[in-house]
């Protein structure tokens, strides 16, 4: 397994910042090693005051596309969702080796920036983590609802208020299995619709009709409706994915928390394991004839300017939906690891 050191380096840096300049808490992946890093809690005239922020920890230059004035970090639609999606307010913290110091942001409606194709957020080079961002940072603590979840499961204690916002969450599992078959039902009838209109072509063609003819041009622009049409459902489907994803995962991340250290219902987390495993195997799936259907689309003629055309944005919409499956996929496998580590 190859080791990503400038990572290792910027958690151990930003731990040193929090704990020696600012004399926070600083607690890294204290509960399940997904989405973020760490979590930060304000300490004021040495007393810790429960209130807390998320850290997202990036080490490298590699993970940031650098401007004059900034580090610019680019993310999914599923982080965007999960990140705001959080119990509690977090920032971004970006490691430079070469300089050995650490730049960061507040992760918000109004820092992440929708892209074309994701998200991106802006990390200014004037923005060092070090003693003087204290007050900035209690400003985003204070002016951010938190919620009571972590706050009482440190104490020990979660409420039954709590846990059925966590259960409400995790009820979404069927919308988010829904969206998946969704996809998996647009894939089918594009498949259908590409070997209907390219069997027309090719039929055409071997009759020695020419591009001129209308029956080639009508069989073009009917496989060119087509991908328009799947692009059209994959990009709609993308957003649904991403808000039921992150949504489903925060709550079932949540729940098996309570359960290993508080209740220790082995049981119960065993049952998390198996609809998580069932969810991550059929998003893989769902990538693996996505990636086929890529294929499909990429061998499709491009001397045709409209069929050029929707074969550009099809490749766009599947390439934006993988993307996004790829990384929902590594995020509930780690988590299934972690469950799987627990029960068995």
């Amino acid at each position: 397994m190859r080791v990503n050191l400038n990572e290792r380096l910027g958690v151990l840096e930003a731990n040193i910042i929090f704990t020696k300049n600012l004399k926070w808490i600083f607690r890294e992946q204290p509960l399940v090693d997904v989405g973020i890093d760490a979590l930060v809690e304000e300490v004021i005239e040495a007393s810790p005051t429960g209130k807390f922020l998320a850290v997202q920890i990036k080490g490298g230059k590699g993970n940031v596309y650098e401007t004059e004035t900034t580090y610019n970090h680019y993310v999914s639609n599923v982080h965007q969702q999960y990140w705001l999606n959080l119990s509690i307010p977090i920032i971004i913290a970006v490691y430079i080796p070469e300089n050995e110091l650490v730049y960061w942001e507040f992760v918000s409606d109004d820092t992440l920036v929708k892209t074309e194709k994701r998200w991106k957020i802006e990390i200014p080079k004037n923005k060092i983590l070090n003693e003087t961002s204290v007050e900035e940072l209690r400003q985003i603590i204070k002016s951010n609802l938190q919620s009571d979840f972590l706050s009482q499961f440190l104490n020990g204690n979660v409420s039954d208020e709590e846990v059925d916002k966590i259960l409400n969450s995790m009820d979404h599992l069927t919308e988010l299995a829904e969206t998946v078959t969704q996809v998996n039902n647009t894939m089918a009838e594009m498949t259908l619709g590409i070997t209907k209109n390219t069997n027309k072509f090719n039929h055409y063609i071997s009759k020695g009709f020419t591009d001129e003819n209308r029956e080639v041009q009508n069989s073009i622009n009917d496989l060119a409706t087509v991908l328009n049409k799947s692009s059209r459902r994959f990009n709609e489907l993308i957003d649904n994915f991403s808000n039921e994803f992150a949504d489903v995962f925060g709550g079932f991340q949540k729940m098996a928390i309570i359960y290993f250290y508080h209740t220790k219902n082995y049981k119960s987390l065993e049952k998390i394991y198996e609809s998580m495993d069932d969810l991550n195997k059929s998003i893989k799936d769902s990538t693996d004839f996505l990636i086929k259907l890529r294929n499909q689309s990429s061998a499709l003629p491009t001397k045709y300017n409209n069929l050029a055309n929707s074969r550009i944005r099809i490749i766009d919409a599947i390439n934006r939906l993988i993307e996004e499956f790829k990384i929902s996929n590594e995020m509930a496998n780690k988590f299934t690891k972690w469950l799987y580590e627990k029960v068995y």
